[in-house]
This record gives C-alpha cells, sequence and structure tokens, in this order.
C-alpha cells in the first residue's frame, strides 16, 4: 500500500507547472504524514517492548520500512536502535547485530557522538555474547574514547564496566579488576548508584572466582546497600543471594541459610522464577555440604519445578547437573544418568562448554562406579577435550585481548615500564641506603655501651636502631609516604648518628607548621643528603659542626626541603675521601639522580634537586646547601 501511494506520486514527473505544484504539496504533506508515522510507532513499540515484545518489534520493523524510504536517517538509526534493543532482551543476538551495525554507521555519518558512543557499548556486548572476543575489546575501546572526547561520564562509566566483564570472561583476572575499580571509582565520582551496585557486585563476583571470600563478601555487602536504598527488589534477592554463597564457602552455614531465605521470600513476591529457583538451589547446596542429602534432593527438585528450561536454560542445566549428582552420591545410578545426559543436551543447546565438561567429568564417574570402563573412558576423554579447548580457548582471547590492550594503549604500556624501572631504582637505592657501614658502626655502638656496661643508652641506641630499621622496610612497600612518618625517618636517623659521634655535630629539624603531616612524597629521598652533610661534610672537620634541615611549603602545591651543613665543602671533601668512598658516595647520588628523573617522567611532575657551595668573605668555604623540591601528594 506504502509503494503503491509513493509511486503515484511519481506523476509530479509528468504533470504541467500548475498540477505540479499541487503534487509536490501533496507530496510533501505523504512524506511528512510518514515522517509522523515512523515516530509514533517507535513510540509504540517503546511502550510495548516489557509487556509485548513481539508486538513492538512489528512496529520497530514498520518504522524502519518507512523512515528508510523517505531517506529519514535519525528515524531510521532510532528504528534500528530499538529493533536492537528488543532483540538483545529476547536473547537475540546475532539478529541483534546488523541492526546495531547500521546504526552506527548512520550516527557516524549524522555526527551524533553521544549516540555513536552509545551503540558501540551495545555492538560489544552483543560481540561479546557471540563469542567474538577481540571485537567486543575494539567496541568498547572505542565507546570509552569517545565516550570522553565528548566528556560523557556515563558512557565512560559503562565502557570501563563492559571492558571488565570481557577480561572477566577471559580469565585475565588482575586487567578486570584494574577496570571494575576504575568503573566504581567514577560512578563514585559522578553519584551514579544504579550503576555502581553493579560494578561493586561485578568485583564481588571476581573475588568469587579466585576464592578470597571476605573481600567478595564485602563488595556483595556494598552492593546490597544501594540495591535497598534504590528498592531495586529483583536486585536486592540476587545479592541476598551471593552473600549466602559467600557465607556457606567460609562455613557459615546458619548465616548462608538465612540469606538465601531471605533472597528466596523476596523471589518468590517479585514472581521470579529464575531467582526463586536459584535461591532454592542454592539452600540445597548448603544442605550438600552439612550432609543432608535427601533435604539437598528436595530442594533442587523444587528448583526444577520451578524454573522455566525453555527461556533459562542455564540456571536448568546447573540444577539438573547437581541433581544428577546427588543421584551418583545416593548411588542410584539411572537416575543420575538420566538426569545428567537432560543435562548435557541442555549444555550443549545454550553452548555452555564449561557445563559440558563438568557434566561428562561426572557421568565418567558414574560409568566407572558401574563397572563399565568403555563408557566411563569415552566421557572421560570427551571431558577432557572440552577442558583442553576451553582452556585453549582462554588463553588464545588473552593473548590477543593483551596484544590489542597495550598495541593501542602505548603510552599506557611505556607509563608502566617506567614504574617498574622506578621501583627497581627505589629498591636499588633502599638497598645503597641501609649502608652496611652503618650497620656495623651502629652495631659496633651498641657492643660499645654494653662493654662500658652501659645499658641505658645501649637500649636507647637498640631502640631507635630498630626502629629505624623497621620504618625503613616499611617504606620500601609504597611509592609514597606521608611526609610526617618521612620526618620520623630522618628524625631517628640523626638521633642515631647523634648518639654515636656525640659532640661531633650538631642538628635541627624545622617544620613548616602550616605544611600539613599526612601530604605524600616519595620515601627516603632526604636521608642520603643528610647522611652525606654529616659524613663528608661535618665529620672530616677538626672541630664540631651543624646539619639544619628545613621543610617548607613552596608554590604550585611544591614543598622545599634543605638540607644545609657548615662542614668542609664539596671541594674539599672530594680531596680527602680514598677511591672506595668516592665511589659509594657517587654511586649513592646517581640512584638518587635516577630516581628524581624517574619520578618526574612516571608522573609528570617535576621533580629537582639543587646544590650551592657555600663561602665566606674570604672565599673560603663554609658548607653545602642541597635544596630538594617535591610535589606535594605526588600521583603514581
Amino acid at each position: 500500500m506504502i509503494m503503491l501511494k509513493f509511486s503515484n506520486h511519481l506523476k509530479i514527473f509528468f504533470a504541467g507547472k500548475h498540477e505540479r505544484g499541487i503534487l509536490q504539496k501533496k507530496l510533501i504533506h505523504f512524506l511528512n504524514s510518514m515522517q509522523l508515522t515512523s515516530q509514533e510507532l517507535l513510540v509504540q513499540a517503546e511502550n510495548l517492548m516489557h509487556s509485548n515484545p513481539l508486538e513492538a518489534m512489528k512496529n520497530a520493523q514498520l518504522a524502519l520500512e518507512l523512515s528508510s524510504a523517505i531517506l529519514d536517517l535519525p528515524s531510521t538509526a532510532a528504528a534500528c536502535r530499538m529493533i536492537t534493543n528488543l532483540s538483545m532482551m529476547q536473547t537475540k543476538y546475532s539478529d541483534a547485530i546488523p541492526y546495531c551495525e547500521r546504526a552506527i554507521a548512520i550516527y557516524r555519518e549524522i555526527g551524533d557522538r553521544l549516540s555513536l558512543s552509545q551503540l558501540l557499548g551495545w555492538l560489544g556486548v552483543l560481540n561479546r555474547k557471540n563469542g567474538k572476543i577481540d571485537k567486543a575489546l575494539e567496541n568498547q575501546q572505542e565507546a570509552l574514547n569517545v565516550s570522553r572526547e565528548i566528556s560523557s561520564k556515563h558512557g565512560e562509566l559503562l565502557a570501563l564496566g563492559n571492558i571488565g566483564h570481557i577480561y572477566f570472561d577471559t580469565s585475565n583476572n588482575d586487567i578486570a579488576l584494574y577496570y571494575y575499580l576504575q568503573a566504581i571509582s567514577l560512578a563514585e565520582e559522578v553519584n551514579e548508584p544504579a550503576i555502581l551496585h553493579k560494578q561493586l557486585n561485578n568485583l564481588g563476583t571476581l573475588y568469587t572466582r579466585i576464592n578470597d571470600h571476605e573481600k567478595a563478601l564485602d563488595y556483595y555487602s556494598r552492593s546490597l546497600v544501594i540495591r535497598r536504598e534504590l528498592n531495586d527488589r529483583l536486585a536486592i534477592a540476587s545479592s541476598l543471594g551471593n552473600i549466602g554463597e559467600e557465607y556457606r564457602h567460609l562455613g557459615e552455614y546458619e548465616k548462608a541459610l538465612e540469606y538465601q531465605g531471605q533472597s528466596l521470600e523476596i523471589a518468590q513476591s517479585e514472581g521470579n522464577s529464575s531467582q526463586v529457583a536459584l535461591a532454592l538451589g542454592n539452600i540445597g547446596v548448603i544442605h550438600e555440604s552439612l550432609g543432608n542429602q535427601e533435604l539437598s534432593f528436595e530442594f533442587h527438585k523444587k528448583a526444577l519445578e520451578v524454573i522455566e528450561p525453555l527461556t533459562d536454560k542455564q540456571n536448568y542445566t546447573l540444577m539438573l547437573t547437581h541433581m544428577g549428582k546427588l543421584f551418583f552420591q545416593l548411588k542410584d545410578y539411572d537416575n543420575a544418568l538420566e538426569t545428567l545426559v537432560q543435562a548435557l543436551v541442555f549444555a550443549e543447546e545454550y553452548g555452555g562448554r564449561d557445563a559440558q565438561a563438568d557434566i561428562h567429568k561426572v557421568l565418567s564417574e558414574v560409568y566407572e562406579d558401574q563397572g563399565d570402563p568403555k563408557s566411563a573412558l569415552h566421557h572421560f576423554k570427551l571431558y577432557n577435550h572440552i577442558s583442553r579447548e576451553v582452556n585453549h580457548q582462554a588463553q588464545q582471547s588473552s593473548i590477543l585481548l593483551l596484544e590489542m590492550r597495550f598495541s593501542s594503549q602505548k603510552a599506557e604500556k611505556e607509563k608502566e615500564e617506567l614504574r617498574r624501572k622506578l621501583l627497581q631504582s627505589e629498591h636499588k637505592t633502599l638497598r645503597a641506603q641501609i649502608n652496611p657501614h652503618f650497620m656495623f658502626n651502629a652495631l659496633n655502638s651498641i657492643q660499645h655501651f654494653l662493654t662500658k656496661s652501659d645499658t641505658e643508652h645501649a637500649n636507647r641506641f637498640l631502640s631507635k636502631f630498630a626502629r629505624l630499621m623497621r620504618l625503613i622496610m616499611e617504606n620500601s612497600r609504597y611509592t609514597s609516604v606521608p611526609l610526617g612518618d618521612e620526618i620520623e625517618t630522618i628524625s631517628l636517623y640523626l638521633e642515631l648518628e647523634k648518639l654515636r659521634f656525640g659532640d661531633k655535630f650538631t642538628y635541627d629539624v624545622i617544620i613548616d607548621p602550616s605544611l600539613p603531616t599526612t601530604i605524600l612524597i616519595p620515601p627516603m629521598l632526604i636521608q642520603p643528603y643528610i647522611e652525606n652533610a654529616i659524613w663528608h661534610g661535618i665529620l672530616p672537620r677538626k672541630s664540631g659542626g651543624k646539619v639544619i634541615v628545613t621543610i617548607t611549603p613552596s608554590e604550585n602545591e611544591y614543598i622545599v626541603c634543605n638540607i644545609q651543613d657548615d662542614g668542609i665543602g664539596r671541594k674539599a671533601s672530594s680531596e680527602k675521601k680514598d677511591f672506595e668512598q668516592n665511589k659509594h658516595r657517587s654511586s649513592g647520588m646517581a640512584l638518587i639522580d635516577e630516581r628524581l628523573a624517574l619520578l618526574t617522567e612516571t608522573s609528570g611532575m617535576k621533580l629537582w634537586v639543587e646544590v650551592e657551595d657555600m663561602y665566606n668573605d674570604s672565599n673560603q668555604p663554609t658548607g653545602t646547601s642541597v635544596t630538594l623540591h617535591l610535589p606535594q601528594n605526588l600521583e603514581l
């Protein structure tokens, strides 16, 4: 009918001038009416998408035909978007992909960057569902980039979570954790609780996988708090079930049953058969853990009666497999085989390779118990083959994902390499700073006090020495430490050197009272300069000297640390030192210079040192001044 009407308007090309004008007006009116009809159809499709998805799909398809006929690109993209959404709701992922791709092409053409980022995310989900991991990651990475370009925090948040899912699916747990944590941080920053609770739940699932059930419990509990605030009852039921599972893993079966019971009650009140079945099955597993096999059997049986096998094949397969295992434990081999074979059929239908491997393994054990080695071997081979295939696919996907990640994020790779070098440099520096001579002399000092029966001084020295070593070891674990900890470290170091050398030197540590001691700075950057001031400036003097350490705030959120001594100066010190001393000092300072350069390059914030030789009016050396410029709260 539409094409007939449209073809009638072709008469415009053969009409006279007056008639052509009338026909043009009619054509414009006709096209406008079609445009309105297309929009109205999409509105109707949206209203029906949950109550009558089949009718909604018909309206969306008709809207697509109408908008395509008049070359209305925005409406065509909207119709493709609606069809994609409806297909995803019906788990028809392969059907959805061409419509999603068509919408993306149009959004690129018309420059709708926000819709482009959203549909790229959808396409990533679709490709992930279809096992096209490389394409899924490519889609989500572009969605992330576009979202950041247009400052869409919502789009960025979704993309980060979806990238986390991809790495989770391929068992790249550390990278999945990285993206989930980014998503959680951003969701908290922009205050999106509707997404935050999902990301917290995702992180709980990840920790469940790696058997860190305490952390999993923490994240599931945090997710539950938000879901209760949002009053999302099905999500609440899911969280309660997850928490119950963690308590089961932790051996707290009473709590596990309590939470699964709450999950079951909410799921029943909401009429969600899938969640009801899952809660019943989980309760059955708890009773199995408690040794109540018959009770476990009853709960799994109830779960199978509730669940809808055609729409929830995965959970149905899970329940059947549990039932098969229970029959096997009860030595009911006939029912075990029947149930497991039925589970295998469903696993093959929805493509669950892990589930298939698990079922073949149990079937092998059942046949072995029955004295049928041929069948047992057959199923064991299938189990072994599928397991190897799954592991190989996971390895290949992991390699591919890592290659894509590091090729598309070259700057991030270089930054990580710098971070690695920085840590190596820090360890070298710390090993150089825990000077064997210092430790040897410190122990000699303790021995000297003990020999003189000066236990009070020996105990004081030993206590401070132990505290300093503990601080150095603790700080070596971090790239940044609170200024207060660094001040304590250098103060302890100065106290110990003062106890050893007595009147050979005095010192002052002056901290500007306006400077918060909670700001973060790199550890053990100040102490080497103080050590140089004492050993190579003060100690070579005939009489005693002084070291003054001053830490003050500076412009642009920097701090300035000045180490000043009234020693013999760098030139005289260089002339006095033997080769080994000179080599040690040069090596130590080179390591500090390397740290400063790496910290600057890694953080993007400049760190630098200035050394000044001081002279009196007669041009005689009066000491050395070293000034360190460090950013507050250095981010690495």
